[in-house]
């Protein structure tokens, strides 16, 4: 009886274990991600200029249209992109220490 005691407190700790292991390393596994918090995807922008925001997740580069966007300690980023008159795609493109890459499209149109 003792020992099945044993072996059932080692099988609640290993699974403890293991589940905490896996809860701080998940966002590893994953890879890199990208959320967008504005501006959303299909508006039409009054103005030549819109600032692009949002989160980026596991990423050790991030480029918003090809060039360097600043990633502060939280992961949020920040960038005003100029737009021309009609359709715009807006390409965000993050990539981890791994080699692993994502890439999301906004879509928006300038007036």
């Amino acid at each position: 009886m003792k020992l099945d005691l044993k072996i059932f407190v080692l099988a609640i700790v290993a699974t403890g274990i293991l589940g905490y292991a896996y809860a701080r390393t998940a966002d590893l596994i994953r890879g890199p991600r990208i959320f967008i918090t504005a501006p959303e995807d299909g508006a039409t922008i009054d103005s030549s200029l819109v600032e692009v925001r949002g989160t980026v997740k596991n990423a050790a580069s991030f480029t918003i249209n090809g060039r360097v966007a600043e990633i502060d300690t939280k992961g949020m980023f920040g960038k005003t992109v100029l737009l021309a008159e009609g359709w715009n795609a807006i390409k965000l493109y993050a990539e981890d220490t791994f080699g692993r890459t994502v890439t999301e499209q906004l879509e928006v149109v300038g007036k």
